[in-house]
């Protein structure tokens, strides 16, 4: 027996499939859940924005934070993510491919291409600015009864033997010791003073090496060594990223480590792209580190004086 179908359910399951099949991801999901979501949505736009930019290292951090954060979601963004990745990479050895035809000889002046590398600012001496919280020593030469921590109040001044109360936050460690030395001189004949850090205060980190924006930022929250480098504009051509140096405890306790982020990025292996702690050192190689606590003394030293850029610190 032959049932007939009328027209209006049809469209009646038209319309309950059309709802199944294009209803929201977050659906069924908990608060953490859709939380894991939006940020992988925040990464995935970000990512197009830096293909669109021609910032493909960012772009790259980008999509691998996506596949990343995917690994127990069930959607589309990582097979997307991942051409992405494979796009970026091609782009960056297209952009390489350029650069060695550039240095056999000039192209003409209307077809010049920029180049991504560190900024020009970065070949300069580039110098750590002392902050809130930060703790110094400062000794003088010959004067060891002068010599103290002295740590950085909320008002952004130290208080230093003999002188008495110095503004520190917002200068270089090198300006601050131009400062007491100039101050010294009332009280003794040609004062050498030497000002090093001894605990970066605050929830700051330092990132140096093959990145286009070294520096020091600011920690909120749970962010990654991945995500860090995203925020210095993602890593240069010359970055070994399957070698990188993390230094955790600080000036004082330091610990190395050696991370392969290549399978952070491209196999999601969560156990190489470290959550970030306040006073963690990251440097981004040129080369491949064999030995990390060499390269620990290396960076550790420069760091204690102010300095950060690669320039103060040994090319690998």
């Amino acid at each position: 027996m032959n049932r007939k179908v009328h027209p209006w359910q049809c469209l009646l399951l038209l319309a309950i499939w059309v709802n199944c099949s294009f209803s929201s991801p977050a659906q069924g999901m908990n608060v953490g859940e859709q939380e894991k979501l939006s940020q992988i949505e925040a990464y995935y736009q970000a990512g197009k924005e830096n293909m669109q930019k021609g910032s493909y290292s960012s772009a790259i951090v980008n999509f691998s934070q996506v596949i990343e954060l995917e690994r127990n979601f069930k959607l589309i963004y990582t097979a997307y993510a991942q051409d992405f990745i494979k796009k970026a990479e091609m782009k960056i050895k297209d952009k390489e491919d350029l650069a060695l035809a550039q240095a056999d000889g000039p192209l003409p002046q209307n077809n010049t291409v920029a180049i991504s590398s560190a900024p020009a600012a970065a070949s300069a001496r580039a110098e750590y600015i002392i902050g809130v919280d930060d703790i110094l020593f400062i000794s003088v030469w010959q004067n060891k009864d002068l010599d103290q921590e002295a740590a950085v109040r909320q008002d952004g001044k130290i208080a230093v033997l003999l002188i008495g109360d110095v503004q520190a936050e917002g200068l270089s460690v090198s300006q601050l010791d131009q400062l007491i030395t100039e101050k010294l001189k009332d009280y003794i004949k040609y004062p050498e003073v030497s000002v090093t850090i001894r605990k970066i205060g605050g929830k700051k980190v330092i990132l140096l090496g093959e990145v286009n924006k070294p520096g020091v930022y600011a920690v909120t929250g749970k962010s990654s060594v991945l995500e860090l480098v995203a925020l210095a504009n993602g890593y240069t051509k010359d970055a070994v990223m399957s070698s990188v140096v993390l230094i955790r405890g600080g000036l004082q306790k330091p610990v190395g480590y050696r991370l392969d982020l290549v399978k952070a990025m491209k196999k999601g292996d969560l156990s190489q792209n470290m959550l970030l702690e306040p006073e963690d050192i990251v440097y981004i190689p040129r080369t491949f580190i064999s030995n990390v606590s060499y390269v620990m003394t290396q960076i550790l030293s420069p760091i204690a004086q102010g300095l950060y850029t690669t320039q103060t610190i040994h090319n690998w």
